[in-house]
């Protein structure tokens, strides 16, 4: 079973919870952080992923990516995270942070 799999597994189970979930290939990704500001398709699926409660993006490491388009990204991450809202009680969260780091362990 791969990353992938993985990832997405998780994904249908967090969609079965009822949160919203996007999935985007980094390369995707940074293509359309790139043309949001032209591309008006662009700029909707960004706004789209910003509202997703989760977001997975696949293959972080696999895309060579230039300072600029970093930098692109790193706001999309810091904007995504600040606007962010979460309605899971304090006591959730802290056992689903204990279960995230097993789960990022074994990947």
């Amino acid at each position: 079973m791969g990353k992938t799999m993985v990832a997405c597994g998780l994904g249908l189970q967090a969609i079965n919870c009822g949160y919203t979930v996007c999935f985007e290939k980094m390369v995707n990704l940074i293509k359309l952080l790139d043309n949001q500001e032209t591309d008006r398709a662009a700029g909707f699926r960004v706004k789209n992923l910003k509202k997703a409660q989760l977001i997975i993006c696949d293959e972080i490491g696999y895309t060579p990516i230039s300072r600029a388009q970093a930098n692109r990204f790193f706001t999309f991450v810091s904007d995504t995270y600040e606007t962010g809202r979460s309605h899971i009680p304090g006591k959730q969260i802290r056992r689903r942070r204990r279960n995230f780091m097993t789960i990022t362990g074994i990947v």
